[in-house]
């Protein structure tokens, strides 16, 4: 009976070890249309990040409003190249700065991308839609 119980006990420790380990293991996002998954990376510039995770957030929402029928596949299609060229975009301008961050300029201009692509999401419309204001320059919620 000591030995079961010894046995027990040995089984859920590790099992709790393995617990810990797969806690710390960052997720990755799955793929979605429009561009790979964005994991983060080690000593990536907060910037970076930021703009890492509105792409995500609008892929995310362009896929729920598919879902729910308030885009169809030709609405949501020029929103996802959207997403795909910011994405692009982003890289190269990472790129020419050495892999380090971005400068304010090309943080902005992202981000009034980003700006465009999201209300074009939440009024359900492609880029080439009925709003004419132009996007403002500070980032939004997504």
């Amino acid at each position: 009976m000591k030995l079961l119980a010894t046995f027990v006990l040995s089984v859920c420790l590790a099992g709790s070890a393995g617990l810990a380990l797969a806690q710390n293991a960052t997720p990755m996002a799955s793929p979605e249309p429009g561009g790979p998954a964005m994991g983060m990376v080690k000593g990536e510039h907060p910037r970076i990040r930021e703009i890492h995770e509105r792409l995500q957030r609008q892929r995310s929402r362009i896929a729920a409003a598919l879902k729910t029928g308030k885009l169809t596949k030709e609405e949501a299609k020029p929103l996802w190249q959207k997403i795909k060229s910011i994405r692009e975009e982003l890289v190269a301008d990472v790129k020419s700065n050495n892999k380090t961050e971005l400068t304010d300029q090309q943080y902005q201009q992202l981000n009034s991308e980003l700006n465009a692509n999201s209300e074009a999401i939440k009024d359900g419309q492609s880029e080439g839609g009925s709003s004419s204001a132009p996007a403002p320059s500070t980032p939004s919620a997504n």
